[in-house]
């Protein structure tokens, strides 16, 4: 399994708010994706940072839907202050994983 993380600083909070607008109408294409285990939107207001965290099977399901049809369908919304936002990708492999008991 790996989960791709990326990491989205706002410059401003109307960018951060339009970022996560945007998440919450988005169109959910990913759910239908082969190898897509999960999403969680994640949000750090008072440093104006998002982190978008997906899980993946493996590398080439998460490599498929970067270069397909469907995920540039997904991504061609114009975001509201999107030339205030800064995005950084990192992809990890998951090595080892536990279950919290609460």
């Amino acid at each position: 399994m790996i989960v791709a993380i990326n990491r989205i600083r706002a410059r401003t909070p109307e960018a951060l708010d339009s970022l996560l607008s945007a998440f919450e109408s988005r169109s959910r294409i990913i759910e239908g994706v082969d190898g897509f285990l999960g999403i969680e939107v994640w949000v750090d207001r008072e440093a104006l940072e998002a982190v978008i965290v997906s899980r993946w099977v493996d590398r080439e399901s998460f490599d498929r839907w970067v270069n397909s049809e469907e995920f540039k369908r997904a991504h061609s919304r114009r975001i509201p202050g999107a030339d205030e936002l800064e995005a950084n990708l990192s992809i990890y492999e998951v090595v080892e994983k536990g279950v919290v008991n609460c």
